[in-house]
């Protein structure tokens, strides 16, 4: 019996990364995608049920919340329905960055802003893909530690000047200036510090990814109330229902989605009826026969069956395939660790079950 296992991370360095930046952050268990996590807004680009984008990086343990939110439900709804498959291109990457300490925001709270922002400006490009407010914001370089030991521990920091982090925190989160000026005042922990009209972040990695699949829109001029589920890569398959209000922006000649309100509850009554739980119609095979056929294949192949099978829906029709097993080894101390040992990642297209092998580059045919 001949088995393939391959270092995940060694399939990551081959395969096209997610965002530039995070090439020295992958998590060992992100998938490859062909999706641009925040390209810059332009022409409308389907977003819809067979399309999900996600962002990954390192892990870390977020601030908590200190208060819960209160919920206005709009009950007036001037909005009309709207094709999710026309919306403004860059949608699924904004929420699913949203998702990693927003996933209830409301710009008017201080505390969910400044726990929120520590984790924005400390792990950039994964809250907030800040190449596509280049033309406002330089992503400093990673420094030493603050000399106040209190503040980031020894994993050390990033600085921000004020004024780029401040227009992002008004124009895209929707920051009003007393909550702006709150910030400021109160910034000084673990994790975010303001002195000399500087932002200070303590660095933070983040484990994971999620995908996004919008699932009703509706708009009132450029105002979007957009019901969507949530999936982390860890739990494929168990969506979160999620409910965004949304602003898209053109500010100086480019488009850019912004943020109003997101919350697990509803916080608007939509134009029509809709089920939030609703599980989403798929165009091909579904997610079980293409795992059948992808076992079918290894078995043909390795002589056993592929002992895990995970499905990551792409934004373009495609899927990845990740075939792995969780090897359990000693380490040097003789306590047992278990690690994922990957045996293969493939890229299938959902309607014909073809694709290549994304580490060897061959083709795959999981019909045969």
């Amino acid at each position: 019996m001949k088995k393939k296992i391959l270092s995940l991370m060694s399939v990551l360095l081959i395969s096209t990364l997610l965002i530039p930046s995070l090439s020295a952050c992958k998590n060992n268990t992100t998938p490859p995608s062909s999706v641009t996590p925040s390209e810059p807004a332009g022409p409308a680009s389907p977003v819809g049920p067979d399309s999900s984008e996600v962002v990954s990086a390192q892990g870390y343990d977020a601030p908590i919340l200190s208060d819960t939110i209160e919920i206005d439900v709009n009950k007036n709804s001037s909005f009309t329905p709207v094709d999710v498959k026309t919306l403004p291109e860059g949608l699924g990457n904004f929420l699913a960055g949203m998702a990693w300490t927003w996933a209830e925001y409301n710009p008017q709270n201080i505390d969910i802003v400044k726990n929120g922002v520590a984790l924005m400006l400390g792990a950039p490009y994964v809250v907030c893909d800040f190449s596509l407010y280049s033309d406002y914001i330089d992503v400093p370089e990673y420094d030493k530690c603050y000399d106040d030991p209190s503040f980031c521990n020894s994993d050390g920091y990033f600085v921000y000047d004020e004024e780029g982090v401040d227009w992002i925190l008004t124009n895209i989160y929707n920051v009003p200036d007393t909550i702006l000026s709150k910030l400021k005042d109160n910034s000084d922990n673990q994790f975010l510090k303001y002195e000399n009209n500087q932002y200070l972040a303590a660095g933070a990695g983040i484990g994971g990814g999620f995908f996004i699949y919008p699932i009703y829109a509706e708009k009132d001029g450029d105002v979007y109330n957009i019901i969507y589920q949530e999936e982390n890569v860890y739990t494929p398959g168990e969506r979160i229902p999620r409910f965004a209000v949304m602003e898209y922006k053109t500010i100086d000649g480019k488009g850019y989605w912004t943020i109003k309100r997101n919350s697990t509850s509803p916080i608007f009554e939509p134009a029509e009826d809709v089920d939030p739980y609703k599980e989403l119609e798929v165009e091909g095979f579904t997610d079980d026969e293409l795992r059948k056929m992808t076992n079918d294949y290894i078995e043909s192949k390795e002589g056993v069956p592929a002992p895990e099978i995970d499905i990551f829906p792409s934004g373009d029709g495609t899927v990845s395939i990740h075939v792995y097993e969780e090897v359990e080894e000693e380490d040097d101390n003789g306590e047992k660790v278990s690690h994922i040992a990957t045996w293969a990642w493939y890229t299938i297209d959902r309607k014909t079950g073809k694709g290549n092998d994304d580490v060897t580059g061959e083709e795959v045919d999981l019909t045969k």
